[in-house]
């Protein structure tokens, strides 16, 4: 059929070779930027979830420093009783003492009242004595 010589069959075979280097290079290289493409891709993700993550203790952490402010502005529950303890104390001693200086004003005056009232009573007995 074919007249094939060892030219010939070599010509074939260099060209075949040649053919299948050049496909095996270009599927090498296909997967290679396919490769690259992927790494740059988890490359990307890894870095996006490294400033989720970050942002997400920032908040955190930002949540722990209001919890500390609180800490340290806010008394304790202990503390505001006793205050209120102390206050309603104070209340009902300044009560009985307002109650204490009621009675002695309301005792005063009449102490007055009943002074008027006897000298009242004795001009009244002077006046008619005289006449």
């Amino acid at each position: 059929m074919s007249d094939w010589t060892v030219d010939t069959l070599k010509e074939f075979l260099v060209s075949l070779i040649d053919e299948r280097d050049k496909r095996y290079e270009q599927r090498f290289n296909e997967h290679e930027k396919s490769n690259t493409s992927g790494f740059n891709a988890a490359k990307e993700a890894v870095l996006k979830a490294e400033a989720a993550t970050e942002k997400r203790f920032e908040g955190v952490n930002e949540f722990r420093a209001t919890l500390a402010d609180q800490q340290h502005t806010l008394m304790p529950r202990a503390e505001v009783e006793l205050s209120i303890k102390a206050i309603n104390d104070k209340l009902t001693l300044l009560s009985g003492y307002d109650t204490k200086q009621t009675g002695e004003k309301v005792g005063v005056k009449m102490g007055w009242s009943w002074a008027v009232a006897i000298l009242a009573l004795a001009a009244a007995v002077f006046a008619f004595l005289e006449r």
